[in-house]
């Protein structure tokens, strides 16, 4: 899921960059439906990976407390 967050942020970055590059009088507002969705489906998988990733040291953190 990180993976995936890593993958979308730069492509939103980049679609953004290379349109005001090539375009001065680019809007990012004509790609908003693309862009924003991106923006939520990177930051939601970050997250979720983030979390599992608490989870899982906690967990850790625990069992090797009780050894």
């Amino acid at each position: 899921m990180a993976l995936t967050g890593l993958v979308l942020f730069p492509l939103r970055d980049t679609l953004g960059f290379w349109g005001r590059y090539l375009n001065p009088q680019y809007s990012a507002g004509a790609m908003g439906p693309v862009l924003y969705p991106l923006m939520w489906i990177g930051g939601t998988a970050m997250f979720l990976a983030l979390l599992m990733a608490l989870v899982a040291f906690v967990q850790g953190a625990r069992k090797a407390a009780l050894n």
